[in-house]
């Protein structure tokens, strides 16, 4: 036991997913090792703090290989 509380289901969904999201989900769930449920609850928390961060002015950059160009992500039509 780590002493960190259980996490407490605070709500649940029904969602049909695209195909291309299935295969997503599938494929990140695997690579981390994680269940769907956990890793749809990551990438819900993440997605809420970088739109969170461009809605307030922030900027997020990534570099798709290590020889490349930084360019700006936005992901939504506000940024």
């Amino acid at each position: 036991m780590t002493g960190q509380p259980t996490p407490q289901a605070a709500g649940t969904i029904t969602a049909l997913l695209l195909g291309e999201a299935v295969v997503a989900l599938e494929n990140t769930a695997a690579t981390l090792n994680l269940s769907k449920t956990d890793t749809v609850n990551r990438a819900l928390l993440a997605y809420a703090y970088l739109t969170a961060l461009q809605s307030s002015g922030g900027e997020i950059y990534v570099k798709e290989t290590a020889g490349g160009d930084m360019r700006r992500l936005a992901l939504n039509h506000d940024a």
